[in-house]
């Protein structure tokens, strides 16, 4: 029974953790073949970096991650292992919004972003 309840409690804590990931301003999906390990916001006055502390992929394909934004227009850009740009867009994010930056999809590299209210 102890085993059971830490497997519930195992599972329970991976499954908040996965959706915890897509909350945010900006949710960066990699729908692309290749692995994202850093994602850079550019904004006017400066620059945020966000990676994995780990030194791991901050997303293997398939995966995404949700970004906190400051209202205006930023420049993401999206980052291999040797931190070379894979592809980078420019968003304008406004209170109320939530945008979603998907890379790949259609074609390996093709770049969409969606905004929709919350």
């Amino acid at each position: 029974m102890k085993h059971i309840i830490m497997l519930i409690g195992t599972l329970l804590c991976l499954t908040l953790s996965a959706c915890c990931r897509e909350a945010g301003d900006l949710v960066v999906i990699n729908e692309s073949g290749r692995a994202v390990y850093s994602v850079v916001l550019e904004y006017e006055n400066r620059t945020e970096s966000v990676m994995a502390a780990s030194g791991t992929a901050l997303m293997e394909p398939g995966q995404s991650y949700g970004l906190e934004l400051e209202e205006g227009e930023v420049l993401v850009s999206l980052l291999d292992r040797a931190q070379r740009t894979i592809r980078r867009n420019r968003v304008t994010w406004h209170e109320g919004q939530r945008l979603y930056l998907t890379v790949g999809g259609v074609t390996e590299d093709s770049l969409c972003v969606e905004a929709k209210s919350r």
